[in-house]
């Protein structure tokens, strides 16, 4: 009688311990929060795009959400959320059009 071999391929396991992985598994925690910051981007767009705040070229998105507060404008407090969150993040400060961070 001989006993069955079974092949094991590197990083693949045995085939029994597949049925008992973590359908997770190797996914990165950095797709939720890329996932998070492009939808926070498209609401910070959303704010560049909108003209009753003022101009927006050659100032970050703070510089022109503070000036609309200022001037009694009502910008959206969730652009100011997301900007407070991100506040070493380029791609986050800078407005659409900026040349280096437009996307």
């Amino acid at each position: 009688m001989t006993t069955p071999h079974v092949a094991v391929l590197p990083g693949k396991g045995l085939p029994s311990d597949s049925a008992q992985q973590d359908p997770n598994e190797g996914k990165d925690e950095p797709t939720k929060v890329s996932d998070v910051l492009e939808d926070h981007l498209k609401v910070l767009k959303s704010f560049d795009f909108e003209e009753k705040y003022g101009p927006r070229i050659g100032i970050t998105r703070r510089c022109r959400w503070d000036r609309a507060k200022r001037l009694g404008l009502d910008p959206p407090i969730e652009v100011l959320d997301i900007l407070n969150q991100y506040p070493e993040t380029p791609k986050v400060q800078e407005c659409f059009w900026s040349t280096e961070y437009g996307y």
